[in-house]
């Protein structure tokens, strides 16, 4: 406003950006995508780089480029027989995850065959061992239930010491296309990770979901990459205050033996 004063400049701390590692090709539209944007996603590990686009995974050396590996959702998730949208309907927002403490691979899409009235889906697939290149175990998880039967939009993941926590924006869709939406909150979902790199059945207690409001927009779990945080931490969570336009941090404590102790405190205005 006139007569006010500038804002303070940010104390930044400017560098050259450092130079890249490597770079090589990852999976092309013609051979791999049937979408626009591919929405790419990806992680790192000790030896391979796993690349995520709406409909297909790639698998990568990360030394030399190499693609060792590539399939789409649809053929990964071909005889699992789990008579969900998962099996044959994958629609893509890929998520992928490197799990450094347990040295696993997570990724991830959403599925479902009426994306006007539903059921949605999370699809996850999690390696049985540290080689992406091995088998893997698959999970289809609801993502809505009768009182949010809504379509989870933009899933964010991350991995933490007690658990895989994601995230979604609800989307109540309006006509046959989706085209038309109303926005109605941001979830927060914590799922056993334990369990799910086990190979293990997932129970209702392994798969918590908490809802926030429709003032909140596009929550980003934490991820825990190196050093781990000490016990008991909850997971943080980050996403957009759309009624003062600021950032929120939530945090989400889950207790998957007594699912009445699990809560979603905040926000904290930062």
């Amino acid at each position: 406003a006139p007569g006010s004063p500038a804002p303070a400049a940010p104390n930044l701390v400017l560098a050259p950006m450092p130079a890249t590692l490597k770079s090589f090709d990852g999976l092309d539209f013609n051979n791999w995508g049937a979408g626009h944007p591919p929405d790419t996603n990806g992680d790192v590990g000790p030896s391979y780089y796993m690349q995520g686009v709406n409909t297909s995974i790639g698998i990568f050396d990360k030394q030399t480029g190499t693609r060792d590996a590539a399939f789409t959702f649809n053929s990964f998730w071909s005889g699992a027989n789990t008579t969900t949208a998962c099996d044959a309907n994958n629609q893509g927002d890929i998520v992928v995850l490197y799990d450094v403490q347990n040295d696993h691979w997570i990724f991830m899409d959403f599925a479902w065959t009426d994306i006007q009235n539903g059921p949605y889906y999370f699809c996850y697939g999690v390696s049985k061992t540290g080689d992406p290149l091995g088998d893997y175990w698959r999970y289809a998880v609801r993502a809505d239930d009768a009182g949010h039967p809504w379509l989870p939009d933009y899933p964010k993941g991350g991995v933490w010491p007690d658990g895989l926590y994601f995230s979604g924006n609800m989307f109540d869709c309006l006509n046959s296309t989706c085209s038309l939406v109303i926005y109605k909150e941001a979830r927060a979902y914590a799922l056993n990770l334990h369990k799910m790199e086990a190979g293990q059945t997932l129970t209702s207690n392994d798969v918590q979901a908490v809802d926030t409001s429709s003032s909140y927009f596009t929550l980003m779990p934490s991820n825990a990459r190196r050093s781990q945080p000490p016990a008991n931490t909850p997971n943080f969570f980050v996403g957009e205050d759309l009624t003062v336009f600021k950032w929120d941090v939530f945090k989400f404590h889950v207790d998957f033996t007594t699912p009445a102790n699990t809560s979603l405190t905040g926000p904290t205005q930062v």
